[in-house]
Order: structure tokens, then C-alpha cells, then sequence
């Protein structure tokens, strides 16, 4: 699933690659505000979906 999510960002004009966006998976590289606009629209969800079990770090 993550080339199939990879080619659809670099469709939308993201440069990344599957090494990069497996490492934001991982939580061992930030997410860029791009990227994370991209993905509520490729997977259809809310900005909130990303953040949820992560309110300790949003105070």
C-alpha cells in the first residue's frame, strides 16, 4: 500500500519517496504541511485522524 500512497502524492506534486514516507510512518521523520494535506485527501479522512491517542504533545 505505501507505493500506491507514494505514487499518488508524487501525482499531486509531493517529492517523496517510499523510504521518506515509510519513515514518517515510523514517527522518525515530521510530516511536512504538504504531504499532510495530500493524505486527508487521498485517504479521506480529517486532519484530526493523524493526531488521535497524541493529545500529551498538543498542549
Amino acid at each position: 500500500m505505501n507505493k500506491e500512497i507514494v505514487a499518488q502524492l508524487q501525482l499531486r506534486g509531493i517529492d517523496i519517496t517510499t523510504g521518506t514516507y515509510s519513515k514518517v510512518e515510523l514517527g522518525l521523520n515530521n510530516p511536512s504541511v504538504d504531504l499532510l494535506i495530500a493524505l486527508t485527501d487521498i485517504l479521506k479522512c480529517d486532519y484530526n485522524s493523524f493526531f488521535e491517542g497524541h493529545q500529551q504533545y498538543m498542549q
